[in-house]
């Protein structure tokens, strides 16, 4: 049995208008029925934050293997969702997405109001998650901050492994 895999990892050029009426809301004419797809969250606690990690399961047409498998990280991006769940429903596959601030970063408060902000596609290597802790957050960067986005990266690893497990 041949498995394909297709990952795509949501960029900000997809990012729906800021002047939408509910920037959380998915669009009216998804193809998609919620019978069909099987959403698992983990709720994960970063600093004052309580951060959602949503995989959305949707099975392949015909019980084939899934082929599409997509990574949302920023939580203004709806429409790069939308599509990502379109194709999965034309493919079957799994989109795991964060849902946090409503923004591109993902910001919280640590060590009694300490600000801390960070890009969440810099939060997977030792290096991007300081660079990202630094130009953003209050300086100097408190060691909370970064141990809070360390655990945050581990969950959606974690979570995008148990969908592979399970799909593949």
């Amino acid at each position: 049995m041949r498995f394909a895999l297709l990952l795509a990892i949501a960029t900000s050029a997809c990012a729906q208008p800021a002047d939408s009426p509910d920037e959380r809301q998915r669009r009216a004419d998804s193809n998609l029925t919620p019978a069909e797809v099987r959403v698992d969250s983990v709720v994960v606690p970063v600093g004052s934050l309580s951060v959602a990690v949503l995989t959305h399961t949707i099975p392949a047409p015909a019980g084939g293997d899934p082929a599409f498998w997509a990574v949302n990280l920023h939580d203004n991006e709806d429409t790069s969702m939308d599509a990502a769940l379109e194709v999965a429903a034309e493919t079957g596959g799994v989109v795991v997405e964060l849902v946090h601030t409503g923004d591109r970063n993902t910001s919280f408060q640590v060590d009694g109001g300490r600000t801390c902000e960070a890009d969440p596609n810099r939060m997977f290597t030792a290096a991007g998650l300081q660079r990202t802790l630094d130009a953003l957050s209050e300086t100097p960067v408190p060691d909370a901050c970064v141990e809070a986005l360390r655990q945050l990266a581990g969950h959606v690893l974690t979570q995008t492994g148990r969908a592979a497990a399970e799909v593949v």
